[in-house]
């Protein structure tokens, strides 16, 4: 009992400070940051076709993402953000193949079904400076690869990224950067322009186009809102060969909160569907310079998932105790 108690006492603490470390930061790109979250998804095909030649793939989602801050004075923040991705492709139908070789003719069926692994290590830096503005820099280090495959300099990935935020008003904040990533395929650059806008009481929008959008309207303990996600990811699957998965999710969720008396703190449940747009793959396979590219089918997608999180803003959370 007495081993019980000691150890809620002991994760008190550390929630109340890391509850000071965040709120000392106005910086991050959303009003709140996950210290866990994991997520389960499932998809099914949808009747949003690419055209005749589509094939027709399942994914199996998982995600473990972690937030761990240490903070180096008042104005700089170090946030180390280990996570882990799990993805499972299944082609659910069987796409035919003609091949013609001078007389010859032969036809077969070809199946996609992989299993790949993405282990990445973000390190964030970020300075306030005195006018509310901020800067942050985030470096990068990855492993994206098939899941049985060995760890190699082929699998691995370095990119970072670069944002300034400018902070307007109370309700206003304007945000600009660039991001870098090596993939697979080569160097990919993308110029960033975020914001955040407590557009009233109940509706909080905030972004980092072209990647990510939200908006979010509260009622109490429930949160819904609608979102986007650009998806951007590539697998190692050997020496100069890999496979590369470009998409958009457009989606609508709901979050339940189970919060702490000071309205900082919470467990969060969370469920939410959407549909992919605008799906693109890429295969490469070594020795040769030619890529193969596709459209899939698209997909609609039901997610779930818990997290804890801390409430970096106080006008997010609204309760009846705590009016805005």
């Amino acid at each position: 009992m007495y081993l019980h108690y000691f150890y809620l006492r002991q994760m008190r603490k550390l929630i109340l400070v890391l509850t000071y470390i965040f709120l000392s930061s106005d910086a991050f790109s959303q009003p709140f940051i996950d210290l866990l979250n994991i997520q389960y998804a499932q998809t099914s095909i949808s009747k949003l076709y690419k055209g005749k030649d589509e094939f027709k793939v399942n994914h199996e989602w998982k995600s473990y993402l972690f937030n761990a801050p240490l903070k180096l004075s008042d104005k700089k923040l170090l946030l180390i953000s280990p996570e882990i991705n799990n993805k499972i492709y299944q082609q659910s139908d069987s796409t035919l193949t003609t091949q013609q070789n001078g007389n010859t003719t032969t036809t077969a069926y070809s199946r996609f079904h992989q299993h790949y692994i993405s282990y990445a290590l973000p390190l964030t830096f970020i300075y306030k400076f005195e006018n509310q503005n901020s800067i942050s820099a985030t470096l990068v280090y990855r492993q994206n690869k098939v899941y049985e495959r060995s760890f190699g300099k082929y699998t691995d990935q370095l990119g970072g990224a670069f944002l300034y935020t400018k902070t307007y008003n109370a309700k206003f904040k304007l945000k600009g950067g660039l991001y870098y990533n090596r993939e697979c395929w080569g160097n990919n650059f993308l110029p960033l322009l975020g914001f955040e806008w407590k557009a009233s009481k109940n509706i909080y929008c905030w972004g980092l186009l072209p990647n990510s959008a939200n908006v979010d309207v509260s009622f109490n303990k429930v949160h819904a809102g609608f979102a986007f996600r650009g998806i951007e990811e590539s697998y190692s699957e050997g020496y100069h060969s890999y496979f590369r998965d470009k998409e958009g999710h457009v989606k609508l969720y709901l979050n339940y909160y189970l919060i702490n008396k000071d309205q900082k703190i919470g467990i969060v449940f969370l469920v939410e569907g959407g549909q992919s747009v605008n799906r693109l793959y890429e295969f490469k396979a070594a020795g040769s310079d030619n890529k193969s590219s596709y459209h899939p089918a698209e997909n609609y997608f039901i997610r779930i998932g818990a997290a804890v999180r801390l409430i970096t803003r106080s006008d997010f959370k609204l309760w009846p105790s705590h009016p805005i």
